[in-house]
Protein backbone atom coordinates (compact mmCIF):
# COMPACT_ATOMS: atom_id res chain seq x y z
CA UNK A 1 0.00 0.00 0.00
CA UNK A 2 1.21 3.48 -0.82
CA UNK A 3 2.04 5.56 2.29
CA UNK A 4 -0.31 8.27 1.02
CA UNK A 5 -3.23 5.85 1.34
CA UNK A 6 -2.62 4.75 4.94
CA UNK A 7 -4.93 7.43 6.32
CA UNK A 8 -7.84 6.08 4.27
CA UNK A 9 -7.32 2.56 5.63
CA UNK A 10 -7.19 4.01 9.14
CA UNK A 11 -10.58 5.66 8.49
CA UNK A 12 -12.07 2.40 7.17
CA UNK A 13 -10.87 0.59 10.30
CA UNK A 14 -12.43 3.29 12.48
CA UNK A 15 -15.83 3.63 10.79
CA UNK A 16 -16.07 0.55 8.59
CA UNK A 17 -15.76 0.28 4.84
CA UNK A 18 -18.88 1.79 3.30
CA UNK A 19 -20.63 0.06 0.40
CA UNK A 20 -20.43 3.28 -1.57
CA UNK A 21 -18.05 6.17 -1.11
CA UNK A 22 -19.42 8.64 1.45
CA UNK A 23 -19.56 12.38 0.88
CA UNK A 24 -16.40 13.69 2.50
CA UNK A 25 -16.60 16.54 4.98
CA UNK A 26 -14.46 19.53 3.96
CA UNK A 27 -12.03 20.97 6.49
CA UNK A 28 -10.76 24.53 6.40
CA UNK A 29 -7.05 25.08 6.99
CA UNK A 30 -7.48 26.31 10.56
CA UNK A 31 -9.58 23.24 11.43
CA UNK A 32 -6.66 21.10 10.27
CA UNK A 33 -4.17 23.15 12.29
CA UNK A 34 -6.35 22.78 15.39
CA UNK A 35 -6.34 19.00 14.99
CA UNK A 36 -2.59 18.85 14.37
CA UNK A 37 -1.96 20.99 17.44
CA UNK A 38 -3.47 18.15 19.51
CA UNK A 39 -0.12 16.36 19.05
CA UNK A 40 2.10 19.17 20.33
CA UNK A 41 2.15 17.93 23.96
CA UNK A 42 3.75 14.67 22.77
CA UNK A 43 6.68 16.63 21.39
CA UNK A 44 6.88 19.29 24.10
CA UNK A 45 7.57 16.67 26.76
CA UNK A 46 10.63 15.49 24.76
CA UNK A 47 11.76 18.77 23.23
CA UNK A 48 15.28 18.80 24.74
CA UNK A 49 16.04 15.33 23.41
CA UNK A 50 14.43 16.06 20.03
CA UNK A 51 16.37 19.31 19.59
CA UNK A 52 19.62 17.53 20.47
CA UNK A 53 19.13 15.13 17.55
CA UNK A 54 20.09 16.61 14.18
CA UNK A 55 17.53 16.19 11.42
CA UNK A 56 18.49 13.33 9.12
CA UNK A 57 16.61 11.37 6.50
CA UNK A 58 18.28 8.30 8.03
CA UNK A 59 15.40 8.41 10.54
CA UNK A 60 12.63 8.56 7.93
CA UNK A 61 12.02 4.81 8.32
CA UNK A 62 11.65 5.19 12.11
CA UNK A 63 9.15 8.01 11.64
CA UNK A 64 7.20 6.12 8.99
CA UNK A 65 7.13 2.98 11.15
CA UNK A 66 5.76 4.99 14.09
CA UNK A 67 3.01 6.43 11.91
CA UNK A 68 2.18 3.01 10.47
CA UNK A 69 1.97 1.59 14.01
CA UNK A 70 -0.42 4.41 14.92
CA UNK A 71 -2.58 3.55 11.90
CA UNK A 72 -2.51 -0.17 12.71
CA UNK A 73 -3.03 0.00 16.49
CA UNK A 74 -4.88 3.33 16.85
CA UNK A 75 -2.55 3.91 19.78
CA UNK A 76 0.57 5.94 20.47
CA UNK A 77 2.11 3.50 22.97
CA UNK A 78 4.70 2.25 20.45
CA UNK A 79 6.05 5.79 20.14
CA UNK A 80 7.58 5.47 23.63
CA UNK A 81 10.46 3.48 22.12
CA UNK A 82 10.98 5.81 19.15
CA UNK A 83 14.52 7.13 18.72
CA UNK A 84 15.29 10.82 19.22
CA UNK A 85 16.03 11.00 15.49
CA UNK A 86 12.62 9.52 14.70
CA UNK A 87 10.96 12.07 16.97
CA UNK A 88 12.93 14.83 15.25
CA UNK A 89 11.74 13.75 11.81
CA UNK A 90 8.13 13.59 13.03
CA UNK A 91 8.39 17.04 14.60
CA UNK A 92 9.90 18.60 11.47
CA UNK A 93 7.22 16.98 9.29
CA UNK A 94 4.52 18.26 11.65
CA UNK A 95 5.90 21.81 11.67
CA UNK A 96 6.35 21.77 7.88
CA UNK A 97 2.78 20.52 7.40
CA UNK A 98 1.40 23.21 9.72
CA UNK A 99 3.33 25.92 7.87
CA UNK A 100 1.96 24.70 4.53
CA UNK A 101 -1.60 24.59 5.90
CA UNK A 102 -1.30 28.09 7.40
CA UNK A 103 0.19 29.42 4.15
CA UNK A 104 -2.87 28.04 2.38
CA UNK A 105 -5.10 29.81 4.90
CA UNK A 106 -3.31 33.09 4.19
CA UNK A 107 -3.65 32.48 0.44
CA UNK A 108 -7.41 32.13 0.85
CA UNK A 109 -7.76 28.37 0.44
CA UNK A 110 -11.16 27.39 1.81
CA UNK A 111 -10.73 23.61 1.95
CA UNK A 112 -7.39 21.88 2.58
CA UNK A 113 -8.57 18.37 3.51
CA UNK A 114 -11.64 16.18 3.40
CA UNK A 115 -12.57 13.44 5.86
CA UNK A 116 -15.36 10.89 5.96
CA UNK A 117 -18.16 11.53 8.44
CA UNK A 118 -18.39 9.51 11.66
CA UNK A 119 -14.87 10.03 13.01
CA UNK A 120 -14.34 11.28 16.56
CA UNK A 121 -12.18 14.38 17.05
CA UNK A 122 -9.26 12.15 18.08
CA UNK A 123 -9.72 9.98 14.99
CA UNK A 124 -9.89 13.10 12.82
CA UNK A 125 -6.64 14.36 14.37
CA UNK A 126 -4.92 11.02 13.84
CA UNK A 127 -6.24 10.77 10.29
CA UNK A 128 -4.88 14.23 9.46
CA UNK A 129 -1.54 13.42 11.09
CA UNK A 130 -1.28 10.31 8.92
CA UNK A 131 -2.47 12.16 5.83
CA UNK A 132 0.02 15.00 6.14
CA UNK A 133 3.06 13.31 7.73
CA UNK A 134 2.96 10.33 5.35
CA UNK A 135 2.00 12.58 2.44
CA UNK A 136 3.29 16.06 1.67
CA UNK A 137 5.07 16.35 5.03
CA UNK A 138 7.60 13.78 3.80
CA UNK A 139 8.85 16.30 1.22
CA UNK A 140 10.39 18.78 3.63
CA UNK A 141 12.40 21.51 1.96
CA UNK A 142 15.69 21.21 3.87
CA UNK A 143 16.24 24.96 3.49
CA UNK A 144 13.39 25.44 5.99
CA UNK A 145 15.07 23.35 8.69
CA UNK A 146 17.05 25.01 11.48
CA UNK A 147 20.62 25.51 10.26
CA UNK A 148 23.56 24.17 12.21
CA UNK A 149 26.92 25.86 11.96
CA UNK A 150 29.39 23.75 9.95
CA UNK A 151 31.67 21.70 12.16
CA UNK A 152 29.60 22.40 15.24
CA UNK A 153 28.22 19.60 17.39
CA UNK A 154 24.48 19.66 18.10
CA UNK A 155 23.36 21.02 21.46
CA UNK A 156 22.73 18.41 24.12
CA UNK A 157 20.01 18.63 26.75
CA UNK A 158 20.99 19.71 30.23
CA UNK A 159 21.77 16.52 32.11
CA UNK A 160 22.78 16.16 35.74
CA UNK A 161 26.50 15.61 36.15
CA UNK A 162 27.69 12.64 38.19
CA UNK A 163 30.50 13.19 40.61
CA UNK A 164 33.13 10.48 41.03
Amino acid sequence: MDLGEVWMEYCFEAIGRPAKAPALRPLAPMEVVERLFDFHPLFTARLDIINAAPYSTVFDEDADAALLALARDDDLASWETLSAGGWRVLLERLIYSEVVVIANQVAGTLVIARLPPGLTRQQEARTLLLQFLLGGGRTIDRRLLPAQAPGRAPAFPALPLRQH
